[in-house]
């Protein structure tokens, strides 16, 4: 009886040892490809951001998608070796397809808007744009989103599906912006004064360009004055500094020559009743 004990323990703990050493090298194995991987797969995707032989917002949005895809490989690969069966592993994925595909419909429209941003170049790192209510310097583009740097240096991020489906406004393409600027007067102004005085005031201005040249015209008689309208051009660098300068200039120019703003006015008529 003893020795049929003690046969059968030394069978147990060997069989013991067989599946703690088989399972034990599969984790090992398993643990070293998740390490290496994801080390290999993060080289790589640090290589093609900081390329300087591609397009830069290609780069980012390359390694953003190197990034993703290789370690989803890795853990896969990892998976395999742990001694799951892909065949009934990718069965698993292919019949819980839909159910992923419409959790991730919103991370999947924002890859294929990602893909078009990068196919069509709408824009590119560095350009100012204004799209989907926000505007900002174009900082970074990964697999979901675009990344804005606004004017008050706060960073807001945009999905690329919102991106690429929205009407866009690239305001850094060309080299020279015109500025536009609605002023008003009282309705007894000198239209011909007024519209010199403008004229001079944009003229003086060391920033704005002389082609095209200052345009102004009086645009519209509205409710309680009459409308001007007086359009420059700038090189797109100067655009907010003329902006508030003409501003401030005709401001001054106004009040020293005596030109008035409107004011709201209301007229009240009253009519007299016959007494009884």
């Amino acid at each position: 009886m003893n020795l049929f004990l003690a046969t059968w323990a030394d069978t147990f703990m060997t069989k013991v040892i067989e599946f703690a050493t088989s399972v034990g090298m599969r984790l090992l194995g398993a643990l070293l490809i998740l390490i290496i991987g994801f080390i290999v797969v993060g080289y790589f995707a640090k290589k093609v951001r900081k390329s300087s032989k591609m397009d830069p917002m290609l780069a980012k949005f390359s390694a953003s998608f190197i990034n993703f895809g290789g370690k989803t490989i890795v853990v896969i690969t990892a998976i395999a070796v742990m001694g799951v069966e892909m065949t009934s592993f990718v069965a698993l994925i292919a019949s819980a397809g839909v159910a992923i595909g419409l959790a991730l419909q919103g991370s999947l429209s924002n890859i294929a808007g990602g893909i078009l941003l990068i196919v069509f170049k709408p824009f590119k790192v560095g350009d100012y744009i204004l799209v989907g209510g926000e505007e900002g310097t174009v900082t970074d583009m990964n697999l979901f989103y675009t990344i804005l740097k606004q004017p008050d240096n706060v960073t807001v991020s945009i999905p690329n599906g919102v991106v690429s489906n929205s009407p866009l406004e690239n305001l850094s393409v060309e080299e020279i912006r015109r500025v536009d600027f609605a002023i008003s007067t009282a309705r007894d102004t000198d239209v011909e004064r007024v519209k010199k005085l403008l004229i001079a005031v944009a003229s003086s201005h060391e920033l704005v360009l002389t082609d095209p040249a200052p345009f102004c015209r009086l645009s519209q008689f509205g409710e309680n004055g009459i409308d001007f309208t007086l359009r420059v051009w700038v090189k797109k660098e100067d655009y907010w500094t003329v902006n508030f300068d003409i501003k401030e200039d005709i401001d001054k120019v106004f009040k020293h020559e005596g030109i008035k703003i409107p004011y709201r006015q209301v007229d009240i008529h009253m009519d007299a009743q016959d007494e009884e």
